[in-house]
């Protein structure tokens, strides 16, 4: 089985999670970087046999990985037709500001959501690692000023990646549910507009479960 270094397994994520009926996958490597488990969350639409065979489908066509079935987990929620019914809410991209004084970049980014417009800041050195995390902090912030709850969202990690030959930004974000966690993962291609490009990864991330959050 092969080896998958960080960028194959956050690019092996992002392919499980849009797999028809999943809504989102966690891998888990072993000691060697290996697959050792799969986990994912599904909707009650499809039979978890064939969100299995589509599973190792997927992983034998672009990652050349054959795995055993039984390290296939799936945790199906109901699907109500009240739940198909309701709008979703889907902030978009209004605006992204960077401005750079000495060594510190300071971040706005606003949100559109249906009228409202929300927006979230966010500081700290400008590496250019750095400025790639504030852009997701603020973002972060802003859509927790949208929920009036703070503290709800955690940014793990931004990342570069390389798909069919085009740079994407791929951003790791945890949620904190009471005493649990939820990790979730967002993806966009930059197309020449990086800084706009991890906003919508990190909007990508958020979006399927604020629905959630709102309603909490």
């Amino acid at each position: 089985m092969s080896v998958l270094s960080k960028e194959q397994l956050a690019e092996l994520e992002l392919l499980l999670g849009r797999i028809k009926g999943v809504n989102a996958a966690r891998v888990v490597l072993d000691g060697e970087g290996k697959v050792d488990e799969i986990h994912l969350l599904a909707g009650s639409t499809r039979s978890p046999k064939q969100i299995v065979r589509d599973v190792e489908s997927a992983l034998l066509a672009s990652f050349n990985i054959a795995i055993d079935h039984k390290k296939i987990s799936i945790a199906q929620v109901e699907e109500s037709e009240e739940d198909d019914t309701r709008e979703e809410i889907r902030p978009q991209v209004a605006k992204v500001d960077m401005v750079l004084e000495q060594n510190i970049v300071k971040v706005n980014v606003e949100l559109a959501i249906g009228e409202a417009r929300i927006s979230g800041d966010a500081e700290g050195p400008a590496t250019s690692q750095n400025r790639k995390r504030l852009l997701a902090l603020a973002t972060v912030y802003a859509v927790e000023n949208f929920l009036n709850k703070n503290g709800i969202f955690v940014v793990e990690d931004v990342q570069e990646l390389y798909i069919s030959g085009k740079k994407a930004i791929v951003v790791a974000i945890a949620a904190i549910l009471g005493r649990e966690e939820e990790n979730y993962l967002g993806a966009a291609y930059a197309n020449g507009d990086e800084r706009e490009a991890v906003v919508k990864a990190t909007l990508a991330a958020i979006n399927r479960r604020l629905r959630f959050f709102v309603e909490k």
